[in-house]
């Protein structure tokens, strides 16, 4: 297994909010991608990881920064 790679399951949504309430589910959802941006960041600090892993590194952390964005703005 790579260095970078996750080695644990994201928790499941069901088993932590009802499905009812969409603030619940907008919050776990900035929760999540708060912990991708801060496991990227993290990864990509260390500085031992080969050039193919840390591009894909570095467009999973766009993508992660921007989707925390548009959540936080729907949830403001």
């Amino acid at each position: 297994m790579p260095g970078w790679q996750y080695d644990h399951p994201p928790p499941n949504p069901a088993s932590v909010m009802t499905m009812g309430d969409p603030r619940r589910l907008t919050r776990f959802l900035i929760e999540s991608e708060q912990r991708v941006v801060a496991h990227c960041q993290a990864v990509l600090s260390r500085g031992d990881i080969d050039q193919r892993e840390r591009d894909r590194l570095v467009s999973v952390l766009r993508e992660a920064t921007m989707r925390l964005q548009r959540l936080s703005s729907v949830a403001a």
